[in-house]
């Protein structure tokens, strides 16, 4: 693993810790330009961008001046998802549809219909085989949060 790869995996960690803890867009600002600008000086900057696309559409999500904020965090999903169709599966991709899941689950809480239950549920079961590979414990705690999910659908 290069240097550039170890500051962005930094990066996408301590994101992903903090995420509860920004209010909005412009706090997670710096970390989200750092991790842009590494992308190129990655391994394989198809995860990288992919990655940083899942995290600034988690990101857009938490604006709350925005009305459509999740509309537009699902917006830059979708981008990232494209990027995992040519990667294959495994954590990464599975984060992708697992930040999914929580912005699709936002939108249920407003809108319970069961066009958005049945959306909600097939990126569970997405998010959950792409974790497949991976060991029982990150799997069992995975399963364990997209199945709290399912329960309240």
């Amino acid at each position: 693993m290069c240097l550039a790869d170890m500051h962005f995996v930094s990066l996408k960690t301590f994101f992903g810790m903090r995420r509860g803890q920004y209010n909005n867009l412009e706090e997670a600002n710096d970390f989200l330009k750092e991790m842009n600008e590494l992308i190129p000086f990655t391994k394989d900057p198809a995860i990288s961008s992919m990655i940083y696309l899942a995290r600034l559409g988690s990101a857009v999500a938490m604006e709350t001046q925005n009305a459509h904020a999740v509309d537009d965090g699902l917006s830059y999903l979708q981008f990232a998802k494209e990027h995992a169709e040519h990667i294959s599966p495994g954590k990464d991709t599975g984060m992708v549809y697992s930040i999914e899941t929580n912005l699709l689950f936002e939108k249920y809480e407003k809108d319970p219909s069961n066009e958005m239950k049945t959306k909600l549920l097939n990126t569970i079961d997405i998010a959950l085989s792409h974790f497949s590979q991976e060991s029982e414990d990150v799997k069992r705690e995975l399963k364990r949060q997209l199945m709290s999910k399912m329960a309240y659908c």
